[in-house]
């Protein structure tokens, strides 16, 4: 059995301008791996779906400060407006393990391997995951809008979030700081996030096998 990798390297990827200063850490390239021996919280946190369906745990997040954004640290929160037009932190999936899945319109293997990841967390969101995809651009390369991401959603046929953040220089907080650390190669990008908030492992390119082995490990 083998592992299909695809990944859109072929169109420079959009970086921050000017640099981004600040968020600190090492590089770890396009595979970077955690391996804290962490012992597993207790599962599914009091936390409730709303009307989207995705839980708000944003009650368990209290206390809870950002280390950075290297692997193995508490990441930092955010914020992320998704295909409702409504704007939350990053926090309200806190107790839950995170997929973020950074693509793009114009991205091939990013619309490729849409219906995979719906499928991943339509299997495992009773369990406690949840996959968010993170947008950079829509069709065309042009910045994302609500529209763009509604039309992401009906083309791919998703429940799940899907959501753009342009708060540093145009681009989502966590994609310009985990390019600046070296982990961001070209698109998709699989960010996994356990559920103490930590990044456990980053990698560019389709490899739906590995990306379930991640979450069943996290989860």
């Amino acid at each position: 059995m083998f592992a299909l990798f695809l990944a859109c390297t072929g169109q420079e990827p959009a970086f921050p301008k000017g640099g981004s200063g600040g968020w600190g850490g090492s590089s770890g390239g396009n595979d970077a791996l955690d391996d804290t021996d962490d012992t597993d919280p207790d599962p599914q946190p009091p936390c409730w779906p709303v009307e989207t369906g995705w839980p708000d745990c944003s009650s368990s997040a209290d206390g809870v400060a950002g280390e950075g954004w290297a692997v193995g640290q508490v990441q930092p929160e955010w914020f992320a407006t998704d295909q409702y037009g409504h704007t939350w932190s990053s926090r309200r999936f806190h107790g839950l393990v995170v997929v973020v899945d950074i693509g793009a319109g114009w991205c091939g293997p990013c619309n490729w391997s849409a219906p995979g990841a719906e499928a991943l967390y339509a299997e495992h969101k009773d369990e406690g995951l949840v996959v968010v995809q993170l947008m950079l651009a829509d069709w065309n390369s042009q910045p994302t809008s609500v529209d763009f991401l509604q039309q992401w959603q009906t083309e791919h046929e998703l429940t799940l979030p899907v959501v753009m953040d342009e708060s540093e220089g145009g681009l989502p907080a966590p994609y310009a700081a985990w390019y600046e650390l070296g982990y961001v190669e070209g698109l998709p990008t699989y960010a996994i996030i356990d559920r103490e908030g930590r990044l456990k492992t980053i990698w560019t390119g389709v490899d739906e096998f590995r990306l379930e082995e991640e979450v069943l490990a996290a989860l």
